[in-house]
């Protein structure tokens, strides 16, 4: 267990360290998720009002010809600080991902994969947020994601051929 929590204080780290160095430089020019192969990008999508409902979970694969990311919507119940709704999602290998968090809690939240997929969103996603990131999905496998702020609240992906 206190390794755990060690590799989630040493991720939390990172990404404060990210974020903090990032502040002030120029905004680099948006990939191509066609060609793109950079492990993630993140955005920011529409703020949800915050007495919204978690929105069903979808997910929306992509068009075989026009180079979409799979959406994947993960989101918290209003009725559970400490829960990822759903929990698990499935994408195959390679497969270009747009991630979404809602966050319909009362407490703030975030969504973050450890290495190989290396993404997360921001680092506090207020009650009545939502962010995105994009990533291309690894090898076959499953891959937990996590909160920062509560390393207990997990999920999975699943990676499949």
């Amino acid at each position: 267990m206190s390794g755990r929590i060690l590799d989630s204080c040493i991720a939390l780290l990172l990404v404060v360290m990210l974020v903090v160095g990032c502040r002030g430089e120029p905004e680099a020019a948006t990939p191509d998720p066609a060609t793109d192969t950079s492990t993630a990008s993140a955005e920011t999508i529409p703020t949800a009002s915050a007495n919204a409902t978690t929105p069903a979970p979808r997910r929306t694969a992509p068009a075989a010809t026009d180079g979409a990311a799979a959406e994947i919507t993960i989101g918290t119940p209003a009725t559970n600080e400490t829960l990822y709704l759903p929990d698990t999602a499935k994408v195959g290998t390679g497969e270009m991902v747009r991630m979404i968090f809602v966050n319909s809690t009362n407490t703030p939240h975030n969504l973050t994969f450890n290495e190989p997929i290396n993404a997360a969103t921001d680092s506090y996603i207020e009650a009545g947020q939502s962010d995105a990131f994009t990533f291309t999905a690894p090898r076959p496998g499953d891959y937990e994601f996590y909160c920062t702020l509560h390393p207990w609240m997990t999920g999975t992906l699943s990676v499949t051929p």
